[in-house]
């Protein structure tokens, strides 16, 4: 029943084990899979957010520029080169675009196709300047018109130039304005206000195109990746292309025909501090419901553990009563032959004693020569009345041995007794008997009874397969091998076929006819060597007989041994 109860207990702790793995597991994936899913889908929208950001702020800025373009056009369609050559008038004009268009022009400059600055507006004093090795004059005059890229001045401001073709392409002109960096800049902060990062304009140098000064410029971190967002957006083909890295995310447009690159990135933690509310919300529910989970797992395992602890109970004894069963099965079978053996000094008793009485009816008319004769009939009973003693004193000392708790065995003189008692059913069926048994083998740790109830079974087994030879031989043998008592039990029956014999240790499986075995001796024996750590196994062949070899393990032992007849009766 202890060891019912410890099962029951372990089993109760692995339940409860698996039970709370098992919810932990769960939630732990709901919570995993549902945040994934979360974050892949506010990802996906703040990626769609970002790319319609800056594709919108990058139509702003191509606009932008389109309409400084679009000015100088309008100069050019009506005016002449002579007209632009006035200084006045450059000025005039100058006045006028500013006027309308919000400031967006810090200067006007007309330049000879040699270089040569011949008018100018402004505040910078490039009246009389060459830029002929400049190199955005050589891209200026090669397109009708042409947005250069931006340029640091001396006093380190920066400078964007637009330009207007004006005469044949032998002899160009051009007429030259400097954008006011301001409205350029404001466009690009605009934008950062949208997407809570960084916003650059960039080149394909990597140069920033923002207007920002070096301590607002933003496009830093972006300037070293210039060549590669460019060629991902050239491969990508749409107009805004979204890139990830080290969880920050990048979207990116073309500016100015391609030339410039307008790159937003948004680190990591702005993509998903909008999601730690609701992700903590989601744990914070998925505890509460691992909490429930948890306590109804609870209840159940300790309901399901008293039940295990009662059925666990109802089947050790159940599986007591069927051991027991099958022992005084065994035993029964022995004690056949052992009666069979106490008749023969019994009938001698009565025949000595029967002699006596016939004298003593008789009367005494040569005492003398009767006292030989009555003493050596005393003898004899009590020759024959000790060995009575002997046999019952054996059987009751052998069937008592019932305890299921570990002693000190002396395994050959176990065996010498349970062939003993076989010898008497072995002679009615002429089946001789053979014991070699290895005087080295040490006393084993084991049940006493359930040793004997196993070695029992396989001699009676033995027997039972030699009933109908009537020539048989029951071999019985023991050896030390290693740290391993090895004990056979042979017979020379019938054998059993190759395809049985792996069942035969099966509960209910037996090969005897109806009526002379229920199936459970072999598996009784399987449970109870197993349960000792030892192994048994069968090997047969057909007509020629069958071994069954139990293999125990030697443990140190220092009772008294058991299994020795007391001599004394009590």
């Amino acid at each position: 029943m202890q060891k019912t109860n410890a099962m029951g207990h372990k089993l109760a702790i692995w339940v409860s084990a698996f039970v709370l793995l098992f919810v932990s597991l769960t939630l732990a994936l709901t919570y995993t899979l549902v945040s994934h899913g979360l974050e892949a889908a506010y990802a996906r929208r703040s990626s769609q957010y970002l790319s319609s950001i800056v594709r919108q702020h990058s139509i702003q800025i191509d606009s932008f520029l389109r309409e400084r373009r679009a000015n100088l056009a309008f100069l050019g369609k009506s005016r002449t080169v002579d007209e632009l050559r006035s200084h006045g008038h450059l000025e005039w004009l100058l006045w006028r675009l500013n006027g309308q268009y919000e400031n967006a022009f810090e200067d006007l400059s007309l330049i000879s196709p040699q270089g040569e600055v011949t008018a100018y507006a402004g505040h910078e004093g490039l009246l009389g300047s060459n830029v002929f090795e400049a190199r955005w004059f050589q891209r200026a005059i090669a397109k009708p018109s042409y947005v250069g890229d931006v340029v640091a001045m001396p006093d380190g401001s920066p400078k964007l130039v637009v330009t207007l073709r004006l005469g044949s392409a032998k002899e160009p002109w051009l007429i030259s304005a400097t954008l006011r960096m301001q409205l350029m800049a404001d466009l690009v902060r605009s934008a950062a206000q949208f997407t809570e990062g960084d916003v650059a304009v960039i080149n394909r140098a990597g140069v920033p195109q923002s207007g920002l000064n070096a301590s607002q410029e933003q496009g830093r971190p972006v300037s070293a990746m210039a060549d590669k967002l460019f060629a991902m957006h050239a491969a990508s083909g749409s107009a805004v292309t979204t890139y990830e890295q080290n969880g920050d995310l990048y979207a990116f447009a073309d500016l100015n025909e391609g030339r410039w690159l307008l790159v937003s990135r948004t680190p990591n933690a702005a993509i998903q501090q909008p999601f730690a509310a609701p992700k903590k919300q989601l744990l914070d529910k998925l505890i509460l419901l691992a909490l429930l989970l948890i306590g109804g797992a609870a209840m159940f395992v300790h309901y399901v553990t008293r039940q295990t602890r009662r059925l666990a109970a109802e089947k050790d004894s159940l599986n007591t009563q069927v051991i027991e069963a099958n022992r005084l099965g065994a035993l029964g079978e022995l004690a056949a032959g052992v009666a069979h053996e106490i008749n023969n000094p019994l009938a001698i008793i009565r025949e000595e004693s029967g002699w006596i009485e016939d004298v003593l009816d008789d009367g005494f008319d040569n005492p003398e020569a009767l006292e030989g004769e009555i003493r050596r009939s005393v003898t004899q009973i009590n020759t024959q009345t000790l060995r009575c003693r002997d046999i019952t004193h054996k059987l009751l000392s052998f069937a008592r041995r019932s305890t299921g708790h570990e002693a000190c065995v002396d395994v050959n003189m176990l065996l010498q007794e349970i062939v003993g008692f076989a010898e008497q059913r072995a002679r009615y069926i002429n089946v001789t008997t053979r014991m070699r048994l290895d005087p080295a083998l040490p006393m084993l740790s084991a049940s006493p009874s359930e040793l004997q109830q196993v070695f029992i079974n396989l001699v009676n087994n033995a027997l039972d397969a030699m009933e109908d030879r009537r020539d048989g031989t029951l071999t019985v043998t023991s050896r030390l091998q290693g740290n391993t008592a090895v004990i056979t039990v042979s017979d020379t029956g019938q054998g059993i076929p190759d395809t049985l014999l792996n069942k035969i240790f099966d509960p209910f499986f037996t090969t005897k006819s109806v009526g002379k075995g229920n199936g459970l001796g072999l598996s009784i024996c399987h449970g109870l060597v197993t349960r000792a750590g030892g192994d048994i196994r069968v090997q047969s062949e057909l007509h020629k007989g069958t071994t069954f070899t139990v293999e125990l393990p030697v443990t140190p032992c220092s009772a008294e041994p058991t299994g020795n007849a007391d001599r004394s009766i009590s």
